[in-house]
Protein backbone atom coordinates (compact mmCIF):
# COMPACT_ATOMS: atom_id res chain seq x y z
CA UNK A 1 0.00 0.00 0.00
CA UNK A 2 2.38 2.23 -1.36
CA UNK A 3 2.24 6.14 -0.06
CA UNK A 4 -0.85 5.25 1.26
CA UNK A 5 -3.31 7.89 2.97
CA UNK A 6 -3.09 9.00 6.60
CA UNK A 7 -5.90 10.70 8.58
CA UNK A 8 -4.11 12.57 11.33
CA UNK A 9 -6.67 13.04 13.93
CA UNK A 10 -6.48 16.19 16.47
CA UNK A 11 -8.75 17.20 19.42
CA UNK A 12 -8.17 20.63 19.89
CA UNK A 13 -9.15 22.53 23.18
CA UNK A 14 -7.83 25.42 24.72
CA UNK A 15 -4.16 25.17 23.38
CA UNK A 16 -3.54 28.22 21.39
CA UNK A 17 -0.16 28.57 23.37
CA UNK A 18 0.94 25.23 21.85
CA UNK A 19 -0.95 24.66 18.81
CA UNK A 20 1.26 25.94 16.30
CA UNK A 21 4.09 24.29 16.98
CA UNK A 22 2.34 21.00 16.78
CA UNK A 23 0.17 22.15 13.47
CA UNK A 24 3.93 22.97 12.01
CA UNK A 25 5.00 19.73 13.16
CA UNK A 26 2.56 17.81 11.33
CA UNK A 27 2.57 19.95 7.92
CA UNK A 28 6.07 19.72 7.65
CA UNK A 29 6.46 15.74 7.47
CA UNK A 30 8.00 14.30 5.30
CA UNK A 31 4.85 11.88 3.98
CA UNK A 32 3.16 14.17 2.36
CA UNK A 33 -0.45 12.10 2.20
CA UNK A 34 -1.88 13.24 4.46
CA UNK A 35 -5.10 14.25 5.91
CA UNK A 36 -5.27 16.58 8.49
CA UNK A 37 -8.71 16.86 10.88
CA UNK A 38 -8.67 19.06 13.64
CA UNK A 39 -11.72 18.86 16.15
CA UNK A 40 -11.99 22.32 17.67
CA UNK A 41 -13.98 20.81 20.79
CA UNK A 42 -15.40 24.37 21.73
CA UNK A 43 -12.21 25.77 22.49
CA UNK A 44 -12.76 29.04 24.64
CA UNK A 45 -9.81 30.38 23.68
CA UNK A 46 -7.80 31.20 20.26
CA UNK A 47 -7.38 28.04 19.04
CA UNK A 48 -10.46 28.13 16.09
CA UNK A 49 -8.99 31.03 15.02
CA UNK A 50 -5.14 29.19 14.48
CA UNK A 51 -7.11 26.06 12.79
CA UNK A 52 -8.55 28.25 10.17
CA UNK A 53 -5.64 30.37 9.77
CA UNK A 54 -3.54 27.04 9.16
CA UNK A 55 -6.61 26.01 7.03
CA UNK A 56 -6.34 28.82 4.99
CA UNK A 57 -2.35 27.74 4.16
CA UNK A 58 -2.46 24.36 3.94
CA UNK A 59 -5.58 22.28 1.93
CA UNK A 60 -4.88 18.71 3.67
CA UNK A 61 -6.43 20.56 7.05
CA UNK A 62 -9.83 20.08 7.55
CA UNK A 63 -11.42 22.02 10.62
CA UNK A 64 -14.41 20.38 12.59
CA UNK A 65 -16.05 22.48 15.18
CA UNK A 66 -18.43 20.80 18.12
CA UNK A 67 -19.39 21.58 21.48
CA UNK A 68 -17.52 20.37 24.02
CA UNK A 69 -16.99 16.80 24.26
CA UNK A 70 -13.83 15.90 25.62
CA UNK A 71 -11.12 13.85 24.30
CA UNK A 72 -12.61 10.79 23.58
CA UNK A 73 -15.17 12.34 21.93
CA UNK A 74 -13.52 14.56 19.92
CA UNK A 75 -10.95 11.69 18.66
CA UNK A 76 -14.52 10.07 17.98
CA UNK A 77 -15.78 12.46 15.77
CA UNK A 78 -12.49 12.97 14.04
CA UNK A 79 -12.06 8.69 13.29
CA UNK A 80 -15.82 9.46 11.91
CA UNK A 81 -14.35 11.38 9.17
CA UNK A 82 -11.32 9.61 8.73
CA UNK A 83 -11.16 8.29 4.86
CA UNK A 84 -7.12 7.34 5.17
CA UNK A 85 -5.96 3.83 4.95
CA UNK A 86 -3.99 4.32 8.10
CA UNK A 87 -4.85 6.25 11.22
CA UNK A 88 -2.85 8.57 13.54
CA UNK A 89 -4.13 10.21 16.82
CA UNK A 90 -2.17 13.32 17.63
CA UNK A 91 -2.74 15.18 21.32
CA UNK A 92 -2.71 18.92 19.88
CA UNK A 93 -0.30 20.28 22.90
CA UNK A 94 2.26 18.41 21.58
CA UNK A 95 4.23 17.78 18.19
CA UNK A 96 6.31 15.08 16.69
CA UNK A 97 9.33 14.41 14.33
CA UNK A 98 9.62 15.62 10.67
CA UNK A 99 10.49 11.76 9.62
CA UNK A 100 7.95 10.08 12.67
CA UNK A 101 5.23 9.05 10.22
CA UNK A 102 7.31 8.59 7.46
CA UNK A 103 9.54 6.03 9.52
CA UNK A 104 6.24 4.25 11.22
CA UNK A 105 4.16 4.18 7.47
CA UNK A 106 7.77 2.45 5.78
CA UNK A 107 7.75 -0.18 8.35
CA UNK A 108 4.14 -0.86 8.52
CA UNK A 109 3.54 -1.32 5.33
CA UNK A 110 7.10 -3.19 4.78
CA UNK A 111 5.73 -5.60 7.58
CA UNK A 112 2.39 -6.02 6.54
CA UNK A 113 1.54 -5.20 10.35
CA UNK A 114 -1.58 -4.07 12.13
CA UNK A 115 0.22 -1.35 13.45
CA UNK A 116 3.86 0.62 14.10
CA UNK A 117 4.71 2.79 17.21
CA UNK A 118 7.49 4.19 18.46
CA UNK A 119 8.73 5.86 21.58
CA UNK A 120 8.40 8.79 22.93
CA UNK A 121 10.34 11.84 24.73
CA UNK A 122 9.12 14.16 27.71
CA UNK A 123 9.54 17.38 27.31
CA UNK A 124 9.12 20.68 29.92
CA UNK A 125 9.32 22.85 27.02
CA UNK A 126 9.90 23.27 23.11
CA UNK A 127 13.11 21.70 22.28
CA UNK A 128 15.16 21.26 19.19
CA UNK A 129 14.50 18.22 16.82
CA UNK A 130 16.95 15.42 17.34
CA UNK A 131 18.62 13.95 13.89
CA UNK A 132 17.21 10.43 14.33
CA UNK A 133 19.67 7.40 14.36
CA UNK A 134 18.18 5.08 11.71
CA UNK A 135 17.75 2.15 14.26
CA UNK A 136 16.88 -0.90 12.73
CA UNK A 137 12.48 -1.87 13.41
CA UNK A 138 11.72 -4.76 15.70
CA UNK A 139 8.96 -6.75 15.26
CA UNK A 140 6.33 -7.77 17.24
CA UNK A 141 4.65 -10.98 16.62
CA UNK A 142 2.64 -11.06 19.24
CA UNK A 143 1.69 -7.45 20.48
CA UNK A 144 -1.02 -9.11 23.20
CA UNK A 145 1.57 -10.59 25.00
CA UNK A 146 3.96 -7.62 24.57
CA UNK A 147 1.35 -5.19 25.61
CA UNK A 148 0.20 -7.40 28.56
CA UNK A 149 4.14 -8.47 29.89
CA UNK A 150 5.00 -6.25 32.82
CA UNK A 151 7.88 -4.82 31.08
CA UNK A 152 6.60 -4.79 27.43
CA UNK A 153 7.94 -2.61 24.90
CA UNK A 154 4.40 -1.36 23.86
CA UNK A 155 3.21 1.40 25.90
CA UNK A 156 -0.35 2.43 26.77
CA UNK A 157 -1.08 5.77 24.76
CA UNK A 158 -2.40 6.00 21.33
CA UNK A 159 -0.22 9.36 20.37
CA UNK A 160 2.87 6.84 19.75
CA UNK A 161 1.34 4.64 17.32
CA UNK A 162 0.25 4.67 13.92
CA UNK A 163 -3.03 2.07 13.08
CA UNK A 164 -4.23 0.82 9.96
CA UNK A 165 -7.37 1.70 9.70
CA UNK A 166 -9.48 -1.47 9.49
CA UNK A 167 -8.66 -2.75 12.77
CA UNK A 168 -9.55 0.08 14.40
CA UNK A 169 -13.00 0.45 12.38
CA UNK A 170 -15.54 -0.91 15.23
CA UNK A 171 -13.12 0.41 18.13
CA UNK A 172 -14.09 3.94 19.85
CA UNK A 173 -12.69 5.88 22.80
CA UNK A 174 -14.77 6.14 25.80
CA UNK A 175 -16.51 9.59 26.33
CA UNK A 176 -15.96 10.88 29.85
CA UNK A 177 -13.29 8.82 30.92
CA UNK A 178 -9.79 10.32 32.22
CA UNK A 179 -6.78 7.59 31.17
CA UNK A 180 -9.09 6.85 27.84
CA UNK A 181 -6.11 5.24 25.97
CA UNK A 182 -5.86 2.18 28.41
CA UNK A 183 -9.56 0.45 27.63
CA UNK A 184 -8.85 1.61 24.00
CA UNK A 185 -5.13 -0.29 23.23
CA UNK A 186 -6.45 -2.96 24.99
CA UNK A 187 -9.22 -3.50 22.81
CA UNK A 188 -7.04 -3.11 20.12
CA UNK A 189 -3.90 -5.26 20.81
CA UNK A 190 -6.30 -8.59 21.41
CA UNK A 191 -7.29 -8.23 17.63
CA UNK A 192 -3.42 -6.90 16.49
CA UNK A 193 -1.84 -9.65 14.66
CA UNK A 194 1.55 -8.47 14.36
CA UNK A 195 3.32 -4.88 15.35
CA UNK A 196 6.73 -3.25 14.67
CA UNK A 197 8.52 -0.76 17.22
CA UNK A 198 10.36 2.10 15.86
CA UNK A 199 12.90 2.47 18.43
CA UNK A 200 13.58 5.98 18.38
CA UNK A 201 12.07 9.10 20.48
CA UNK A 202 10.01 10.78 17.78
CA UNK A 203 6.82 11.92 19.84
CA UNK A 204 7.61 14.75 22.23
CA UNK A 205 5.17 14.84 25.00
CA UNK A 206 4.85 17.58 26.67
CA UNK A 207 4.37 18.25 30.67
CA UNK A 208 1.93 20.90 31.55
CA UNK A 209 1.01 21.58 35.02
CA UNK A 210 -2.83 21.40 34.33
CA UNK A 211 -2.77 18.27 32.12
CA UNK A 212 -4.67 15.56 33.23
CA UNK A 213 -2.11 13.24 32.97
CA UNK A 214 0.23 14.88 35.29
CA UNK A 215 -0.92 13.02 38.27
CA UNK A 216 -2.18 16.21 40.27
CA UNK A 217 -4.30 15.47 43.20
CA UNK A 218 -6.78 12.78 41.87
CA UNK A 219 -10.35 13.89 41.60
CA UNK A 220 -13.79 12.45 42.21
CA UNK A 221 -13.19 11.84 37.91
CA UNK A 222 -10.73 10.48 37.82
CA UNK A 223 -11.09 8.28 40.81
CA UNK A 224 -14.68 7.09 38.97
CA UNK A 225 -13.03 6.60 35.64
CA UNK A 226 -10.16 4.18 37.27
CA UNK A 227 -12.95 2.00 38.60
CA UNK A 228 -15.21 2.10 35.45
CA UNK A 229 -11.34 0.99 33.01
CA UNK A 230 -11.43 -1.79 36.07
CA UNK A 231 -14.82 -3.11 35.42
CA UNK A 232 -14.19 -2.24 31.87
CA UNK A 233 -10.74 -4.78 31.42
CA UNK A 234 -12.52 -7.20 33.67
CA UNK A 235 -15.38 -7.85 32.16
CA UNK A 236 -13.40 -7.99 28.14
CA UNK A 237 -10.44 -10.08 29.24
CA UNK A 238 -12.31 -12.24 31.75
CA UNK A 239 -12.26 -15.24 29.21
CA UNK A 240 -8.77 -13.90 27.49
CA UNK A 241 -5.56 -15.82 28.08
CA UNK A 242 -4.19 -12.70 28.69
CA UNK A 243 -6.34 -11.79 31.99
CA UNK A 244 -4.06 -12.74 34.79
CA UNK A 245 -1.25 -10.60 33.04
CA UNK A 246 -3.28 -7.77 32.49
CA UNK A 247 -4.88 -8.05 36.30
CA UNK A 248 -1.41 -8.12 37.05
CA UNK A 249 -0.09 -5.59 35.43
CA UNK A 250 -2.53 -2.49 35.20
CA UNK A 251 -4.81 -3.74 38.21
CA UNK A 252 -1.53 -3.31 40.18
CA UNK A 253 -0.81 0.09 38.37
CA UNK A 254 -3.71 1.41 39.20
CA UNK A 255 -3.89 0.86 43.02
CA UNK A 256 -0.65 2.74 42.97
CA UNK A 257 -2.43 5.51 42.07
CA UNK A 258 -5.43 5.14 44.60
CA UNK A 259 -2.86 4.42 47.53
CA UNK A 260 -2.04 7.87 47.27
CA UNK A 261 -5.26 9.63 47.87
CA UNK A 262 -5.42 9.78 51.25
CA UNK A 263 -5.91 13.54 52.22
CA UNK A 264 -8.45 14.20 49.84
CA UNK A 265 -10.99 12.31 52.23
CA UNK A 266 -14.15 12.68 49.74
CA UNK A 267 -11.91 10.33 47.29
CA UNK A 268 -10.90 8.29 49.84
CA UNK A 269 -14.18 7.68 50.85
CA UNK A 270 -15.97 6.64 47.57
CA UNK A 271 -12.34 4.52 46.86
CA UNK A 272 -12.59 2.76 49.83
CA UNK A 273 -16.01 1.75 49.12
CA UNK A 274 -15.58 0.68 45.46
CA UNK A 275 -12.14 -1.06 46.08
CA UNK A 276 -13.72 -3.17 48.84
CA UNK A 277 -16.45 -4.25 46.25
CA UNK A 278 -13.93 -5.02 43.61
CA UNK A 279 -12.52 -7.40 46.03
CA UNK A 280 -15.75 -9.04 47.29
CA UNK A 281 -16.29 -9.48 43.71
CA UNK A 282 -13.07 -10.93 43.22
CA UNK A 283 -12.07 -8.68 40.14
CA UNK A 284 -8.83 -7.43 42.16
CA UNK A 285 -7.25 -9.42 44.34
CA UNK A 286 -4.52 -8.87 47.15
CA UNK A 287 -3.09 -11.89 45.46
CA UNK A 288 -2.09 -9.52 42.93
CA UNK A 289 0.33 -7.61 45.25
CA UNK A 290 3.44 -7.61 46.63
CA UNK A 291 3.70 -8.21 50.42
CA UNK A 292 4.07 -4.19 50.81
CA UNK A 293 1.43 -3.32 48.91
CA UNK A 294 -0.78 -5.35 50.47
CA UNK A 295 -0.26 -3.56 54.14
CA UNK A 296 -0.62 -0.08 51.92
CA UNK A 297 -3.68 -1.43 50.30
CA UNK A 298 -5.42 -3.14 53.97
CA UNK A 299 -4.34 0.41 55.62
CA UNK A 300 -5.94 2.01 53.00
CA UNK A 301 -9.79 0.22 53.28
CA UNK A 302 -9.44 0.05 56.72
CA UNK A 303 -7.76 3.05 58.68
Amino acid sequence: MENAKISIIIPVYNVSEYLPTCLDSVINQTYKNLEIICVNDGSPDNSAAILFEYAKKDSRIKVINQENRGLSGARNTGFEQATGEYVYFLDSDDYIHPQMLERLAKALEKENADFACCKYKKIWKTEPIEKLQDKAYQVIENPAAEFFAPKGVISVNVWSKLYRRDMIADLRFIVGLVYEDLPYNNCFMLKAKKGVLVPEEMYYYLQRGNSLSQGQILRKKNAQSYIEIIRFLHEKLQNSPYYNAMRKKYFTSILRHFLKQKKDEQVKSYLQQELKSLIKENIISYGLLSFRRKIKLWCFLHL
